[in-house]
């Protein structure tokens, strides 16, 4: 592949895995980058790896410790609409909603949006919820809904030096209609990446506070 690069020599842990084009599976390190293996290809030709973007966020990671953090909680790697590989990451800060697009041809990445979660808090639709200006988590692209992505947030604060937490929250926000739909949960029960999947794809008109439809 033209955008490849030499297999990892290092530890590779797999975050996500989904496929591409019919005929090639992906399994993504989200500190790393991405293995691709063509089953069109030969033995010697099938596995490839593509880096991650180099102006991706780092977080002051030490990739020799890779352990002390958690990067599904501020990025997420997806094949949106069966066409584009897409990765989101929240920036450093987490103020800051960047998508990059791998070319076609694999070559390389392109940053195709920036969404700024000021946005979110002043949206008409987030401001009724009561939350407070609360920084989201756990990104992750609808793979039928281009330009539409999925957080958390999660309400909690200090009483008596106690971390208490008051709810959390599931945020769909579409980026190129600056349309955001917020869903409470009736538990603290995500508290890992969302699975995107096609299960429920021709439901994708429907959201619900029970059954958002990722």
């Amino acid at each position: 592949l033209s955008g490849s690069h030499p297999l990892p020599s290092s530890r590779f842990s797999i975050d996500l895995c989904f496929s591409y084009r019919g005929s090639l599976l992906c399994w993504v390190d989200l500190l790393r980058g991405m293995l691709l293996c063509d089953l069109n290809q030969d033995c010697n030709n099938k596995f490839s790896f593509i880096n991650l973007p180099q102006d991706c966020p780092t977080y002051d990671v030490n990739p020799e410790y890779p352990d002390i953090v958690r990067p599904d909680e501020f990025r997420s790697m997806a094949c949106v609409c069966a066409a584009h590989i897409k990765l989101i990451a929240l920036d450093e800060y987490g103020l800051e909603l960047i998508v990059w697009t791998l070319s076609p041809d694999l070559s390389g990445w392109t940053m195709t949006c920036k969404y700024n979660v000021e946005k979110i808090w002043a949206n008409v639709s987030y401001q009724p919820a009561r939350l407070r200006q609360l920084a989201p988590s756990l990104p992750v692209l609808s793979i039928h809904e281009d330009g539409v992505v999925y957080l958390v947030v999660n309400d909690e604060t200090i009483v008596d030096r106690r971390l208490v937490h008051k709810g959390q929250y599931l945020l769909r926000v579409d980026m190129e209609n600056d349309e955001v739909r917020v869903s409470p949960q009736p538990t603290r029960r995500i508290c890992s990446q969302l699975f995107a999947s096609e299960f429920s794809a021709h439901r994708h008109t429907a959201f619900t506070a029970s059954h958002p439809v990722i």
